[in-house]
């Protein structure tokens, strides 16, 4: 009896000392820890957000779109179409105006055909369109598919289109200065952007980058200055394309250097917005990636922070 309590004590004694051993070793050996989360520079963001806050200058939603006013406008297909819309736009109607610079925009390179021109052109399309219906015939009659082949469609359907589109501009720049639409065509779209119509006013300063050749320093200085208005404007009217904008004039550097970080931030934020569809996004979000690739970790970092913050201002205000 002695003896089993004996062994027993051992034992018990040997379990404590070596628990003991065991815990003495654990708590001595270093712990290991998960790395933190990479912090975003303060200070750099800091800057980010005064650079942005000094070229956007919105904060909250300013502005609204004007009503919609399509239902006034004049059919493509009206006689006398482009006096109509300039009584329109001189009324202060923004999609007249876009509608007018649109027209003239067309119409500066048109040279009038005659009689015998236009019916040339018209045979031309009726000879196109024989060969599409001969071509579907001859299919059907030796048991082929009545699809064509897809470099015959994309032939015939590009000669049908150039055709139609010839007497489409014969049609609706009938009457139309073309001096004068050359020279007026911008101002009528400045004056759509400067109205508040959505689409203007986030590509105004595309336009004014493929017209800035013919005009002076200051003129150019003038223009950007509007097109900055323009784009504040649409971001804080919530305009989720105003952010694809602004992500391209950034990596641009329209309005001072270029900024990869605040560009992809914009960009992050694009790919963020409801405007953008499900399979655009996808597209988008890939193309986000590719190009964040070339920015270091931590400029990622920032961006993405400045994004979620620029979405949030601009889309869920």
């Amino acid at each position: 009896m002695d003896r089993t309590v004996t062994v027993a004590n051992i034992c018990l004694t040997l379990i404590v000392s070596t628990a003991a051993g065991w815990l003495a070793a654990r708590e001595a050996a270093p712990v290991a820890t998960v790395a933190p989360e990479p912090s975003v520079d303060s200070v750099e963001l800091a800057r980010l957000r005064q650079i942005d806050a000094a070229l956007a200058g919105v904060d909250t939603r300013t502005s609204a779109a004007p009503a919609w006013q399509a239902e006034q406008l004049p059919p493509v297909d009206a006689p006398a179409r482009e006096p109509r819309l300039r009584a329109l736009a001189d009324d202060g109607n923004a999609y007249a105006a876009k509608e007018l610079s649109e027209l003239l925009k067309r119409c500066r390179f048109y040279q009038p055909r005659t009689q015998r021109e236009l019916d040339v052109v018209a045979s031309q399309l009726a000879v196109v369109q024989a060969q599409i219906a001969e071509a579907r015939v001859e299919a059907i009659e030796n048991a082929l598919d009545t699809e064509l082949p897809a470099a015959v469609i994309d032939e015939v359907d590009m000669a049908e289109v150039i055709i139609a589109d010839e007497l489409k501009r014969e049609h609706e720049c009938a009457g139309v200065d073309t001096r004068m639409a050359a020279r007026e065509w911008f101002d009528w779209y400045e004056r759509a952007a400067g109205l508040g119509h959505p689409d203007a006013q986030t590509t105004y300063w595309q336009e004014m980058l493929r017209t800035h050749t013919a005009i002076t320093a200051a003129e150019l200085v003038r223009r950007k200055q509007l097109a900055r208005t323009f784009l504040s404007s649409a971001l804080g009217r919530g305009d989720a394309e105003a952010l694809d904008a602004w992500s391209k004039v950034h990596r641009r550097g329209l309005f001072g250097e270029p900024d990869p970080t605040l560009a992809h931030a914009y960009l992050l934020a694009y790919v963020r917005s409801a405007a953008v569809g499900l399979a655009e996004r996808m597209l988008l979000g890939a193309a986000a990636d590719r190009a964040g690739q070339a920015l270091s970790p931590a400029q990622r970092r920032l961006a993405e922070q400045l994004g979620k913050e620029i979405h949030q201002r601009c889309c869920r205000g």
